[in-house]
């Protein structure tokens, strides 16, 4: 009994030691004040697309990150990456952050202020009134980092957020199809699509008119009917800024021949048709960062016009087209 009671006890303080040796390897045990450092890191990915999978290492090139006190609203910290993390240098207390994404080398959008006073002064623009060159993708995130003290909690474990970001750019083809076979010419038809987004903003909303013109036009017979057969198409390629659910960008097609104007529609109304039937359970916003690439195809006549009563096809799904009289 004597024997066994001594293995027993034996064991217990083995596994004290090892008890207590995970705790001081995991924490921060010292009378010191500044034995305990407070390590922040900050994270980033890019799921916020059709695929619901991080692509942050094939599309995001860079990231600039800026961290301003909650309460004085100064700028505690900025720094840029190539990589989807970054070290903060920032002491306990709470930080809201904006982070741009692809704004390094851009010449598409005006980088942010490398030194703003406040969270406000972080944004980036389209620097024209009218913008006809294929963005370089920018990526929008925000959070909000509250950094607790380490010499307080006893922990040595760094601070991590993880931020998501959205893609703020997207690809438009307008695509006009002649089915009677009439051939057509790049120069049949000129187009402009007016949204209030050169501005993206700190929260990611944004401001400001710019016209956007296509960046590339060309013709083409690639267009399959019904039956197979190829038909020419004017293919109108467009780059244009983020877009939000509660804007009304209008997409104009004009007849070069007499500068007649022959389209005449709201943009997102009509790209979240294809929501509407397809992907209703998505938020209409989520809907339209998630995507990146849309398609609207309208059919021609022989006269170069188009009859608003007719389908378009958006994304290759025929659909009535929501239409306005003015805005």
């Amino acid at each position: 009994m004597r024997l066994g009671h001594r293995h027993i006890m034996r064991r217990v303080v083995a596994f004290a030691i090892l008890l207590l040796s995970i705790i001081m390897t995991s924490s921060c045990i010292t009378d010191s004040i500044d034995e305990c450092p407070t390590i922040c890191h900050a994270t980033f990915r890019f799921d916020m697309n059709i695929h619901a999978s991080d692509a942050f290492s094939g599309q995001v090139s860079d990231v600039t990150l800026f961290a301003f006190d909650h309460t004085t609203g100064a700028l505690s910290f900025s720094g840029t990456s190539t990589s989807n993390r970054m070290t903060l240098d920032v002491g306990p207390g709470v930080y809201d952050i904006t982070v741009w994404g692809g704004t390094l080398d851009n010449r598409s959008f005006s980088s942010p202020s490398p030194a703003p006073s406040s969270i406000t002064g972080s944004f980036i623009r389209i620097p024209v009134d009218t913008s006809a060159t294929l963005l370089t993708p920018v990526f929008h995130g925000a959070a909000r980092f509250i950094v607790t003290d380490n010499n307080l909690t006893g922990s040595m474990a760094p601070q991590v957020i993880d931020i998501p970001l959205v893609k703020d750019t997207n690809r438009v083809n307008i695509t006009l199809v002649s089915p009677d076979g009439s051939p057509l010419a790049e120069t049949d038809f000129s187009m402009q699509i007016t949204c209030n987004n050169a501005i993206i903003a700190h929260d990611n909303s944004v401001s400001d008119r710019v016209v956007y013109r296509p960046w590339a036009v060309r013709v083409s017979d690639e267009y399959l009917s019904r039956t197979v057969t190829r038909l020419p198409v004017h293919i109108s390629e467009f780059s244009l800024g983020r877009l939000m659910a509660d804007a009304h960008s209008r997409l104009e097609i004009f007849r070069t021949s007499d500068g007649m104007r022959i389209v005449d529609i709201p943009l997102e109304d009509n790209l979240l048709l294809y929501r509407n039937k397809f992907h209703a359970a998505m938020d209409a916003q989520e809907y339209l960062d998630r995507l990146d690439s849309f398609d609207i195809s309208f059919i021609v006549n022989s006269d170069r016009e188009w009859n608003p009563l007719t389908n378009i096809f958006i994304n290759n799904w025929a659909t009535p087209p929501v239409q306005y009289i003015d805005w």
